[in-house]
């Protein structure tokens, strides 16, 4: 269920006179934002992992398509509100991504014990109260609960990475998207209805074309998490990881390849 990798996982524009065209926090209605925004590009992740070669139609990339693409060669550029209430807003632009494919949107902790002096715990508890737990060392990486996260967070070798899954996106035929986000839902995984039916909890259905193909996607709301358009981040500067991550639709194991980040995001969300 959005299971990351081991190292660093936890993975239209509006500029007007005074501020960029956002989604707001908790009605996701069009707001004007005057905020400082701040634009840095995401990068290929070291290490892929098992990446997804099919579309969300469930059709597989082609032989002579695999053999060329590269997350490297994508340009993909995150802008986002360096300050705000309530919640991280921002846009997406991307290119070079594959076509019709589904990713999710993350924010991923950088604990002191990974990150050194360029790590900060305190940011990292609020995404794993907000969202999930990877247990990344030692020994084999798990998701952790809130509980094996107050048992264990002290002991000697044990990091625990706080990561908030809170939005996903579908490229076009091109592999190109534009998304505004605003980090109000705390998300499990992505289903296609064709596999699961939507639950009173879960985020809304949306539907995309691949083809002469319909494709109705959900996201499932995180249990004991905030309902999905009803999250507020804790106050507080965050010190944390933008994170792209393969959407697998449990097709594969190990799935939900960690593919591009930015590795410095930092904003402030204001009482």
């Amino acid at each position: 269920m959005g299971r990351p990798n081991r190292r660093g996982v936890l993975g239209g524009l509006l500029l007007a006179a005074g501020g960029l065209a956002l989604a707001g926090c908790a009605s996701r209605s069009a707001a004007r934002w005057s905020q400082p925004m701040r634009t840095v590009p995401l990068t290929a992740m070291p290490d892929q992992g098992n990446q997804y070669w099919k579309d969300i139609s469930g059709a597989g990339y082609s032989p002579d398509f695999r053999a060329r693409f590269d997350y490297a060669a994508a340009r993909v550029f995150l802008t986002y509100a360096t300050a705000g209430r309530r919640c991280f807003t921002g846009l997406l632009s991307a290119t070079g991504l594959k076509p019709n494919s589904c990713y999710q949107l993350k924010l991923i902790g950088k604990p002191t014990s990974l990150w050194g002096a360029s790590g900060d715990d305190a940011s990292n508890q609020r995404l794993g109260y907000a969202g999930r737990w990877w247990h990344a060392w030692p020994g084999d990486a798990w998701n952790a609960t809130d509980a094996e996260y107050r048992r264990d967070k002290n002991k000697p070798g044990h990091t625990f990475e706080g990561y908030l899954f809170f939005d996903f996106f579908v490229t076009d035929a091109t592999g190109a998207a534009t998304v505004t986000f605003a980090s109000d839902s705390s998300y499990h995984v992505i289903w296609k209805t064709s596999q699961r039916d939507r639950r009173r909890k879960d985020g809304p259905v949306r539907t995309y074309e691949v083809g002469a193909t319909s494709v109705r996607l959900y996201a499932e709301y995180e249990p004991r998490r905030a309902l999905p358009g009803r999250l507020i981040l804790p106050a507080g500067h965050y010190n944390v990881q933008f994170n792209l991550t393969e959407e697998s639709f449990h097709d594969q194991w190990p799935g939900w390849a960690l593919v591009l980040r930015a590795e410095d995001v930092e904003f402030v969300i204001e009482r």
